[in-house]
């Protein structure tokens, strides 16, 4: 299982390690997230947008989620969003 880390520090979200996720690793790569302080009590999501279409929105459980499947069907620019409400 890859893990992709993201570190989140009020609205910047930057990356931790270098681990890249590949096209035919569907139900396989995660994100694991940390959050700073500001973050407490929120419930947390991860919006992930593959090739400029549709947006798909995953929980964020425990600091963690997985990638869709739909995003890592094939090849593409995948973009990592993270909202809190």
């Amino acid at each position: 299982m890859n893990q992709l880390r993201l570190k989140v520090t009020a609205n910047k979200l930057e990356t931790e390690n270098d681990v890249f996720t590949t096209s035919g690793s569907a139900n396989f790569d995660e994100c694991v997230f940390t959050f700073d302080s500001t973050w407490d009590d929120l419930i947390k999501f991860a919006v992930f947008t593959f090739n400029n279409d549709d947006f798909i929105r995953v929980d964020i459980d425990n600091g963690r989620c997985n990638i869709p499947a739909t995003c890592l069907k094939r090849e593409g620019m995948l973009r990592i969003n993270v909202i809190g409400m």
